[in-house]
């Protein structure tokens, strides 16, 4: 369980997750000082937010056009090159004396993004045996998932004790630390094979990979719109104090490790990252599908069990069983769903735009449903799926 010891010392694996924790940093850490950003430069906080777009533009047009202009570069020098070029852009940005300038270097930040990691988990697959080559990408993504955790809200924290530039300032550093990382680390290759660009874009024609991308697009986009406006929403309406930011950022970030897996996954990422490193796997629950042999298997493992979709959209509210316990409490359809599942030990994330809904599921909390309730509701199981996109959802086991 939990990676090897040699992998754990595996000092290539170790330099592209500093360079992995620097890109997502620098990615995501603007979004906590947005409003600093706005201050400083004079800028509404709206036009502030279009600094994000940049950088995804940047992503999109540069992991393309990136990768193939390094491909006559051995994979040492290409994956230096990026971080030089990720260096600049964030000294650039701590400089930048006007909100274009700023917009100029995030795109020039961003321009190594995508290729990065696409050259990174190609390069971490051949530092390690053809067993451990999951694992060994897994590890460099780690990176990723503790700069949200750690990089962002720390960031954070620095724009608000100093100021945004030195929050990049630090970030540059990173940069010359991953670049130094690199050219001591990695092994030195030779190979270079120049890609087929019209075999590589004919996989955009293959519906699967299509329906991946617009899942990526769609679920990326749901939360960046959110993301995007963190800082601010929380000030302006829940009056937060920057240090409550920063903890919400980092509760955000632990957010991100939710992993979505069946039996099977999950024991790849254990094996890959380590049970200690797993905070909690979100599944879909609800009366309809209670996920009995996973719910079973990750509590075994101790790990904690996060409920989505447990309204099953909206379709357990007319349920008889679940009506009449409702009118034994004297509360709704909805709230004895919720509460079934925070009695099973399960974390619960419904969600509604409507000030009154969410006041109504905190009460859940409240409810304390009997043995013989529990058991009437564990006999409504289904096995009715909400969200299956065909060729993209696991098997629940």
């Amino acid at each position: 369980m939990g990676l090897s010891i040699a992998m754990k010392i595996n000092f290539p694996l170790l330099a592209l997750a500093v360079g992995a924790f620097a890109i997502g940093t620098t990615e995501f850490s603007p979004m906590g000082f947005l409003p600093e950003i706005a201050n400083d430069l004079s800028v509404s906080i709206p036009q502030a937010g279009l600094l994000i777009s940049a950088y995804a533009v940047g992503v999109m047009i540069g992991a393309p056009l990136m990768t193939l202009w390094l491909a006559r570069f051995p994979k040492k020098t290409a994956l230096i090159l990026l971080m030089a070029i990720f260096t600049i852009g964030n000294v650039l940005a701590t400089v930048a004396p006007d909100y274009m300038s700023l917009m100029g270097a995030r795109l020039i930040t961003s321009l190594n993004h995508g290729a990065f990691f696409g050259l990174g988990s190609v390069v971490a697959a051949s530092v390690v045996p053809k067993d451990k080559q999951a694992s060994a990408v897994a590890m460099m993504f780690m990176g990723l998932t503790i700069a949200n955790i750690g990089g962002v809200p720390l960031a954070t924290w620095l724009s608000q004790n100093t100021s945004w530039r030195m929050a990049f300032a630090a970030i540059s550093i990173l940069g010359i630390m991953t670049i130094l990382a690199l050219w001591k680390a990695l092994p030195q290759d030779h190979d270079v094979v120049k890609p087929n660009v019209a075999k590589e874009l004919r996989v955009l024609t293959r519906a699967p990979v299509v329906l991946a991308l617009l899942t990526t697009v769609m679920s990326a986009g749901a939360m960046f719109a959110l993301y995007t406006y963190i800082a601010p929403s929380l000030h302006v309406f829940m009056q937060a104090s920057p240090q409550t930011i920063t903890l919400m950022l980092v509760l955000i970030g632990i957010g991100f490790c939710v992993s979505n897996f069946n039996i099977e996954l999950t024991q790849q990422a254990i094996e890959s990252i380590g049970l200690e490193n797993i905070a909690t796997n979100q599944i879909e629950l609800s009366p309809y599908l209670q996920n009995h042999k996973l719910v079973d298997f990750l509590q075994a493992q101790n790990i904690d069990v996060t409920s989505y979709m447990t309204l099953a959209y909206g379709k357990v509210l007319n349920d008889p069983v679940l009506m009449h316990i409702a009118q034994q409490h004297q509360v709704s359809t909805a709230q004895i769903s919720l509460a079934w599942a925070l009695q099973r030990g399960f974390a619960v994330i419904p969600s509604s735009t409507k000030r009154e809904h969410l006041m109504s599921n905190l009460k859940a909390q409240e409810i304390q449903l009997s043995t013989e309730e529990m058991m009437a509701i564990t006999q409504l199981d289904r096995n009715q799926r909400e969200v299956s996109p065909e060729g993209l959802a696991p098997m629940w086991d």
